[in-house]
């Protein structure tokens, strides 16, 4: 469904009236999939608890949200206010850029869209880390308020708000001291982890990630190498090598700590993808098509998950 009307485009890619409303398209069909199902996703039955018998967390954001929810008298309210402020800050960002790759890359991607059914705190707060990245690129202070904004939705977002500190109050010094210092916990990684373990032993019960989160790695290593391009901003692809080398890590220690490293994967949606896509001559139709071919994948993977699903449509399939 969210590609449904995307391949319109084919026949006349050149209207931006045309474009607009395909990308008003989309993201109204991922607001109602996000805000209309019942029963969907590993967080549907935590959240229903947390409805029914409180919510207390740190988190002050998404604990208004289950205190409205229960003014409003129904748990729906809950998925349905989530999903608005999932897509409310890429309707910004979308309106800003006019880019149609932007959304195209925010639903192929497996760690936004596709996330959004189960970890709906944290997709809430990519969403706002996505338009608050967009502030940095234009240098608006307001990113750092946007960026705040995402942390109260859900925790691990302060970790891309420190990066973008570094990002924007850092030299280049400090910046390869952090790519550097992440190469080599990345190489010695099983080494300084054993070291600990007679400390802690209870990091003896973590190992290494699953398959899907080393599937998952290996696209968006593959993505990194075909979208590199010296015209486009640097910092795009920085944050990038960033996230796979902290996921790598992450990986080793605990696949749920990945979830981590999806901040980092925001500069792809604002990629021009030229090099490979369209100076080779292909055209944008070959990029929707490479496009759909990774959604496809994503749910793939996300339904064939070994104890359970992302996407377990169980209720409605009946299985």
């Amino acid at each position: 469904m969210p590609f449904m009307f995307l391949f319109l485009l084919l026949y006349n890619t050149h209207r931006s009236s045309l474009k607009m409303l395909v990308g008003f398209y989309m993201l109204l069909t991922i607001f109602l999939i996000l805000a209309l199902r019942y029963d969907v996703g590993w967080d549907y039955m935590s959240y229903s608890k947390a409805f029914k018998y409180g919510y207390d967390n740190f988190e002050y954001l998404s604990s208004l949200i289950f205190d409205i929810s229960r003014f409003l008298g129904s748990v729906n309210y809950v998925f349905l206010i989530y999903a608005f402020l999932t897509i409310l800050p890429l309707l910004l960002v979308f309106y800003l850029e006019r880019k149609l790759s932007f959304i195209v890359c925010y639903i192929s991607l497996p760690f936004f869209f596709i996330e959004s059914f189960s970890v709906i705190r944290q997709e809430v707060a990519l969403s706002f880390c996505i338009l608050g990245y967009l502030l940095y690129l234009r240098r608006d202070i307001k990113a750092f308020l946007v960026l705040m904004v995402a942390v109260g939705f859900h925790s691990s977002a302060i970790v891309f708000l420190l990066m973008i500190i570094v990002l924007w109050f850092g030299n280049r010094l400090v910046k390869l001291c952090i790519l550097t210092s992440l190469v080599i916990l990345a190489v010695y990684f099983d080494s300084i982890f054993s070291l600990f373990i007679p400390f802690f032993p209870t990091l003896s019960f973590y190992n290494s990630g699953s398959s899907y989160g080393l599937l998952s790695v290996l696209s968006v290593f593959l993505l990194f190498i075909i979208s590199l391009n010296k015209s486009d901003n640097l910092e795009h692809y920085y944050l990038i090598l960033v996230g796979i080398i902290l996921n790598i890590i992450l990986l080793n220690f605990d696949s749920a700590l990945a979830r981590l490293c999806w901040y980092f994967y925001i500069p792809f949606c604002f990629l021009t993808w030229s090099r490979f896509f369209f100076k080779l001559k292909v055209g944008h139709w070959f990029f929707y098509l490479v496009m759909l071919f990774l959604y496809s994948y994503s749910l793939m993977l996300k339904s064939s998950l070994e104890n359970g699903s992302y996407l377990p449509y169980q209720t409605i399939l009946g299985v």
